[in-house]
C-alpha cells in the first residue's frame, strides 16, 4: 500500500486518533479498505484496534463489503476477528447473502468453512439460496443445496427457489433444485396457488430431448 508508512506515524503518534473514525455514509477507515482489498492497510488498521464489527449507514461491517466485492484474503482478515460472521445489514442480509448474490463461490466457501448459516433469512425472508438462484450460477446453488440449504424455504411473497429458477429459465438449476426434492406444486402469493411456471422449463427440456433424439 502507497500510503502505509504515513498511516503508521500518525496512528503511533496520535494519540487522539480516532481509528473507527465515519465518513458521512457511516464509513470507517476499515470499511474502505475492506472494499477496495487493501489488505496491508486493512492488517494495520486492526493492528490498532479497529473494530471489525462496526457498521455503516446501511448496517454494513467490513465483512459485508468484502464478501459483496469477493476480496478472499480480506474476507479471511476480518474472519479472524469478527464477532458474528452472521451479522445483518439493515435488510437483513449477512456476508453469504452477498456473495451468493454474486455467484462468488470461493467468498461463500469461505464464509461456510467458518461457520455461516446457509438458511439465514433477510427481512423479507429471503436465503442466499434464493439470491444464488436468481443470479442464475448453478455452481452457487450446488454448493449451497451440498451444505444444508433448505430447498423449499419460502420469501415474503411465498416464492421458492425453483419458482425463482422456473421464472427466469434456469434449466440446469431447475433440474438440480428438483433432484434435492424441490417442491413442483409449492403454493405462492405471487403467481396463485399451487403455480410454478414450470411450463418454460418443461417445453425447454422436451426440446433438448428432441434434439438430442
Amino acid at each position: 500500500m502507497k500510503y502505509e508508512g504515513t498511516m503508521r506515524v500518525l496512528l503511533e503518534n496520535g494519540s487522539d486518533v480516532d481509528v473507527d473514525k465515519r465518513d458521512d455514509g457511516g464509513l470507517t477507515a476499515l470499511h474502505h479498505a475492506s472494499m477496495y482489498g487493501d489488505t496491508e492497510a486493512m492488517e494495520l488498521l486492526l493492528e490498532f484496534q479497529a473494530d471489525a464489527d462496526k457498521k455503516d449507514n446501511d448496517g454494513f461491517t467490513a465483512l459485508h463489503h468484502a464478501s459483496e466485492d469477493g476480496m478472499i484474503i480480506g474476507m479471511s482478515l476480518l474472519l479472524e476477528v469478527t464477532v458474528n460472521v452472521d451479522e445483518k445489514d439493515k435488510k437483513g442480509f449477512t456476508a453469504l447473502h452477498h456473495a451468493s448474490r454474486y455467484g462468488d463461490t470461493e467468498a461463500m466457501e469461505l464464509l461456510l468453512d467458518n461457520g455461516a448459516d446457509v438458511n439465514q433469512k433477510s427481512i423479507k425472508k429471503i436465503t442466499a439460496l434464493h439470491l444464488a438462484c436468481g443470479n442464475g450460477n448453478t455452481g452457487a446453488v450446488k454448493l449451497l443445496l451440498d451444505n444444508g440449504a433448505h430447498v423449499n424455504e419460502k420469501d415474503e411473497s411465498d416464492l421458492t427457489a425453483l419458482h425463482l429458477a422456473s421464472q427466469r429459465g434456469k434449466y440446469k438449476i431447475v433440474k438440480l433444485l428438483l433432484s434435492k426434492g424441490a417442491a413442483i406444486n409449492a403454493e405462492n402469493l405471487k403467481w396463485g396457488k399451487k403455480e410454478t411456471r414450470n411450463k418454460d422449463w418443461r417445453k425447454e427440456r422436451k426440446a433438448r430431448s428432441f434434439h438430442s433424439a
